[in-house]
């Protein structure tokens, strides 16, 4: 129900779907009631010429229109019967800032690593995992997949034909001009190695991942259960001496029991007889 602004009413009916579909037909015969139309659904029609001149036209509801191309969609925001022409080109920004995102993640991982197993030539002060076989492993794992060659994903075999290297710390530095004129003249490629379904970079990386700290039968789970094992058994020997020193205690007291009962009785018998009085023999005699 709308109020005009002469006060009077109006009954308004408006459709929940949008195009030639949300379109309402209301008969007002034998109501007497006026009819009106305010605005008309209409499907938004878009015409696409490609460049070798075939045309075709697409109709949407929503103004919004999928995959006109392969990965591209379009919206129209109004009228026109002018050409509008649309350029589609590769754009690396989203790309430079993942590849950005994951060189930092990997470097916090060797950092954290370097805490945790450092050596300053004092014995009492080394990292936590200092000596640690599993600490090593990981790190000698990451650095030589990314420092070393793959095959079997396209062209590119390394981080280094991308601009990725590592420096004398093992962290990884990104060329980002190499990387985006990389992606920019070969993008297949790149892509190929980085997504090859078994070969590529990101299932290698994943293999690692999984191979060292992945939920079933990992490097790290089973260095953790190693150490549950062997916490359960130090417990059951802790709890075996505990009990032995339980019982040497007990019998220790009550040796001191004893001797406390013996040291008392010789004490009573000391004092007894020293209450023992010497009878000469003058005072036999008398």
């Amino acid at each position: 129900m709308v109020q005009a602004a002469d006060g009077t009413y109006s009954l308004a009916f408006r459709s929940n779907r949008g195009g030639d579909a949300g379109r309402l037909s209301i008969s007002s015969t034998g109501t007497g009631l006026g009819v009106s139309t305010t605005v008309t659904g209409q499907d938004a029609i878009l015409s696409v010429t490609n460049q070798s001149g075939t045309s075709i036209q697409l109709r949407s509801t929503d103004g919004v229109f999928t995959d006109v191309v392969p990965g591209v969609s379009l919206t129209a925001k109004e009228v026109t019967d002018d050409p509008v022409s649309i350029t589609v080109g590769r754009d690396s920004k989203d790309a430079t800032s993942n590849m950005k995102a994951f060189v930092e993640q990997y470097n916090k991982l060797v950092s954290r690593l370097d805490e945790l197993t450092f050596f300053n030539g004092d014995p009492s002060a080394t990292g936590l995992l200092f000596g640690s076989s599993e600490a090593l492993r990981i790190e000698s794992s990451y650095s030589r997949l990314m420092s070393g060659q793959i095959q079997g994903a396209g062209s590119i075999r390394s981080f280094g034909e991308l601009g990725v290297s590592l420096d004398g710390e093992g962290k990884m530095q990104l060329d980002e001009k190499r990387f985006t004129d990389r992606l920019s003249s070969n993008s297949d490629a790149t892509k190929t190695f980085f997504t090859s379904e078994r070969t590529g970079m990101v299932a290698r990386i994943k293999e690692a991942s999984d191979r060292l700290a992945g939920v079933n039968s990992s490097l790290l789970i089973n260095r953790g259960a190693s150490l549950a094992t062997r916490i359960l058994r130090n417990n059951e020997q802790a709890a075996t001496l505990q009990r032995r020193l339980d019982g040497e205690r007990l019998r220790l007291l009550k040796q001191f029991i004893s001797a406390e009962e013996a040291i008392a009785k010789l004490q009573t018998n000391q004092n007894a007889i020293s209450r023992i009085q010497f009878i000469s023999n003058d005072s036999n005699a008398r």
